[in-house]
């Protein structure tokens, strides 16, 4: 996997001593316990137990000659956004998996986007992160250009992402996206959207060790190569405006704000998923081709993790809840976080996992491969298995 440059880390909850647990309580019947910890200045909150099951019901498959789809998005009046890179293409699908129409051209004036990278709802309009013009479109669902904001030039591939921050209707967008000047740090700009505003860049406080990565360096450009089965550092913006981070094979999400500090935590008490010697032999197995064909052009090597990365992927609904792809013996799955509450255990699916899943309503959203070899969106309909809150109304 090519990148331009490597991923500095926030202060992870993980690294620090845990103290006797201060306290133990039952949540309901559901047989999740809570107890209350202290590490270092935080709050942390451990839960041992499993929630109540929910349920995933396949909707549609949508398939249509995709070629590099980067980013999906569903519309709260129904269907979804796909964008496809490759195509330089943003379309509309309905539920029933038929196209109803696209955004944008390819190009550099109003309307138009050079490298359509990934998709967010801000203020009820789609916005189009579009590096290639190194900014942020904004559409009406329609179709109709309302206008951009300028961002930083950046580099980082896959990893650049545009999120939205909290509910639909939420007043700011985050950027996490890799610098190309200087030293490498992740950073985010905050859009202000309502009224609109200047997009204030924010580069957070280098905090913590760098991640397990081997660097390489071909002639003029450079590869990074995370260690096989850890998550690396995940990120989400939270709803109320400050960061849940991840890093290492352990199950903790940390609240962060930008400067690094963490605020809170919840650690899962979760059993490890073994590597086998065949699945870490297939792990290193690009690194090592990149070695063979540039011998000498890189810095050093993985050190084996005793087990695979609990956490696989962390996401936001419109209902503000947090849901964690865990990784299990027998698959993944998505635990839903009511703030430190365990409220549901919904089955995971086989998907691409660099393109992040998207929920909304009762639906859910991936990107996944079909048996053909072939990209396919498919979207499902779930039930938390308990009272559903009504669906927040607007984008």
């Amino acid at each position: 996997m090519t990148r331009s440059l490597v991923v500095l880390v926030l202060l992870a909850a993980a690294c620090a001593d845990r103290p006797e647990p201060e306290g133990r309580a039952p949540d309901d019947a559901s047989g999740v316990t809570t107890r209350l910890s202290q590490v270092g200045d935080h709050p942390e909150v451990i839960v041992s137990g499993e929630a109540g099951p929910g349920v995933l019901d396949s909707m549609v498959v949508i398939r249509d000659q995709f070629g590099g789809v980067r980013s999906i998005l569903l519309d709260p009046a129904g269907g979804v956004w796909v964008l496809d890179r490759d195509a330089k293409r943003v379309a509309h699908y309905g539920d029933d998996g038929t196209m109803r129409g696209t955004v944008g051209s390819v190009g550099k004036g109003d309307g138009q986007f050079s490298d359509p990278h990934s998709l967010a709802w801000g203020a009820g309009d789609l916005m189009i992160y579009d590096p290639g013009n190194s900014r942020v479109g904004r559409f009406h669902p329609g179709g109709a250009w309302v206008g951009s904001w300028p961002v930083v030039p950046i580099t980082g591939g896959a990893n650049a992402r545009f999120f939205a921050s909290g509910t639909s209707t939420s007043a700011w967008l985050f950027q996490f996206s890799f610098l190309s000047s200087g030293e490498a740090a992740p950073g985010f700009a905050r859009f202000p959207l309502t009224p609109r505003g200047d997009v204030r860049w924010v580069p957070p406080t280098r905090s913590g060790p760098l991640p397990n990565i081997v660097l390489c360096t071909a002639g003029d450009s450079q590869s990074s190569f995370p260690t096989p089965f850890t998550s690396g550092e995940l990120w989400q913006p939270s709803p109320d405006g400050h960061l849940y981070h991840v890093q290492g094979v352990d199950y903790v999400v940390s609240t962060v704000d930008s400067a690094g500090t963490v605020l809170r935590s919840i650690r899962r008490e979760v059993p490890g998923v073994p590597i086998t010697d065949a699945e870490w032999a297939e792990g290193l197995a690009p690194l090592e081709r990149f070695r063979a064909a540039h011998p000498g052009s890189c810095n050093g090597t993985f050190n084996r993790p005793a087990a695979k990365a609990a956490i696989r992927a962390l996401t936001i609904d419109d209902r503000s809840r947090l849901w964690v792809e865990r990784l299990t013996d027998s698959g993944p799955l998505w635990e839903v976080w009511e703030g430190d509450r365990l409220v549901s255990t919904i089955p995971g699916v086989d998907r691409v996992a660099s393109v992040p899943v998207d929920i909304r309503g009762d639906r859910l959203a991936v990107l996944a491969t079909g048996i053909d070899g072939a990209p396919e969106v498919r979207l499902y309909r779930y039930d938390l298995g308990g009272p559903i809150a009504p669906t927040p109304t607007g984008r």
